[in-house]
């Protein structure tokens, strides 16, 4: 099995894309169920309109304020999507220490309600190991 950190956990025969392994994600133009990806920062808006081209259903694992700026927002609706739900995941200890909140955000084509729904992860409250007591 090739692909990155989230393919282990889909079904054998899951198409993926890794720009490091030569399957760029920009090239991908097949009509897929679900995209899931943690699409680097800077390219983040291009990630977004290229998935909802492509996907009725995308998971972002991202720092959640990220996704709240005016032309993302714009775009998320412009393209019919709405946010179905946030989950928010304990912040890596391997991660920069930004105080910014990391979650996997689900976006799903033709969602309306007006508000989305926000979990937490089970470890969410777990202190990291090397935590000041």
């Amino acid at each position: 099995m090739q692909g990155g950190a989230f393919l282990k956990y889909l079904p054998e025969g899951t198409d993926w894309c890794e720009i490091e392994k030569g399957r760029n994600f920009f090239e991908f133009r097949k009509k897929v169920d679900w995209i899931v990806t943690n699409p680097p920062f800077s390219k983040l808006t291009a990630f977004l309109i290229h998935s909802m081209k492509y996907a009725d259903n995308i998971v972002f694992l991202i720092n959640t304020p990220a996704l709240f700026t005016t032309k993302r927002i714009r775009e998320i609706r412009y393209n019919g999507f709405g946010i179905k739900e946030i989950l928010f995941v304990k912040h890596p200890e391997t991660f920069v220490q930004t105080g910014r909140q990391p979650g996997a955000v689900h976006l799903v084509r033709g969602y309306k309600e007006s508000c989305c729904k926000f979990t937490y992860a089970d470890n969410f409250n777990a202190p990291y190991r090397n935590a000041k007591k």
